[in-house]
């Protein structure tokens, strides 16, 4: 088994050891099936500026790996939109290896994809350089929102 790092420093798994499971099911083609479960790592620091797409800059001192089910999550500018926000980049790879800042609960836009619909939204940096918004239909859990990651009371100090 290799561990390998991108530049956010996200481990992916890799290599001949790598078990691959399908789950088959009637489920019709365009359907989309997260997992049931999924709860975040607990804090851990690092120690960077977030950059955000509004122009606010924050101090980062630590962050919590949080599961999310599908490769290329869209990252957004911004939670706080009614209609559409721009997209800023994406988070390439599912599973745990993704880290977060904070989450929040938008009261002005609600989030839907495949079926799954959400008003919670978490704060990264993606994985091509952008800070930004992540919906919580992405994180792996039944309940479309971050279990056990921090909320976002106010931006750290920068």
């Amino acid at each position: 088994m290799h561990l390998l790092r991108s530049s956010k420093s996200r481990v992916l798994v890799a290599g001949a050891g790598a078990i691959v499971c399908l789950a088959l099911t009637a489920a019709p083609a365009n359907a989309v099936v997260k997992p049931a479960t999924g709860t975040c790592g607990g804090p851990y620091a690092l120690s960077t500026t977030a950059h955000m797409a509004d122009g606010y800059s924050f101090h980062v001192s630590q962050v919590q790996n949080c599961p999310i089910w599908m490769a290329g999550t869209p990252v957004y500018a911004d939670y706080e939109t009614n209609g559409s926000t721009a997209q800023v980049g994406t988070l390439n790879v599912a599973g745990s290896g993704n880290w977060f800042v904070c989450q929040t609960t938008s009261f002005a836009r609600t989030y839907t994809y495949g079926g799954y619909s959400s008003n919670d939204w978490a704060i990264t940096e993606d994985d091509q350089g952008s800070w930004g918004w992540v919906p919580g239909v992405f994180f792996s859990g039944s309940a479309s929102s971050w279990t056990g990651l921090r909320e976002c009371t106010t931006y750290e100090d920068p």
